[in-house]
């Protein structure tokens, strides 16, 4: 009967650097995950930030056509009166009447639009519209008359190029590349290691 019983020992002392490159293209590759992270994060504040302020602007387009449809109704009963006592014409009565059911159209327009806006903004957050309360409304916008100061175009990219993280996530995306480009390289260094054997029959 004949029994073996062995060992052996390998240790890579020096690779080209191949274990380095590949461990920064690693840290690269998770923080471009983190990075496209928080811009899906970022993504999805901007677009219920849209939503939120198409909201605010539907209602805004609810009470202007809500003032012209009383405006051009006024204006066409006065031209009414003046042609029943025989002051007026029939074609001012018509080209108000035209006008107010032009209001009258924009009121079902922007009343529709709103609804659509509602939904957009519902789902946005993460609720079905079915979950949309009764009476469910926005408060309308503050007052926007004044211009609010805004930093220098220099200054937002600056900021940009800084801070959002689908420009870190490009960034990181060139270092990963890079470092790849490092590792595949480190076949052609010279290796170093040490071999250790050991047997028993």
């Amino acid at each position: 009967t004949t029994y073996n019983a062995g060992a052996s020992f390998d240790w890579t002392l020096y690779d080209g650097m191949a274990r380095q490159y590949d461990n920064i293209a690693k840290r690269a590759g998770l923080k471009i995950a983190e990075a496209n992270h928080e811009d899906a994060q970022r993504s999805l504040l901007l677009s219920v930030a849209t939503a939120y302020y198409d909201t605010l602007l539907e209602i805004e387009n609810i009470r202007i056509a809500k003032e012209d449809l009383k405006y051009n109704l006024d204006l066409q009963d006065t031209a009414q009166k003046k042609l029943e006592r025989g002051a007026g014409n029939r074609s001012d009565v018509l080209n108000f009447q035209i006008k107010a059911k032009g209001a009258q159209a924009d009121l079902i327009q922007a009343e529709q639009n709103l609804k659509i806006r509602h939904y957009t903004l519902v789902q946005l957050l993460g609720y079905s519209p079915s979950e949309i309360p009764e009476g469910f409304e926005l408060l309308p916008a503050g007052d926007y008359s004044k211009d609010p100061s805004l930093p220098s175009i220099e200054e937002c990219i600056a900021y940009a190029m800084e801070h959002r993280p689908d420009i870190m996530a490009q960034n990181e995306a060139i270092a990963r590349q890079n470092a790849m480009v490092d590792y595949y390289g480190s076949d052609n260094h010279p290796q170093i290691g040490l071999f250790a054997d050991y047997g028993l029959t």
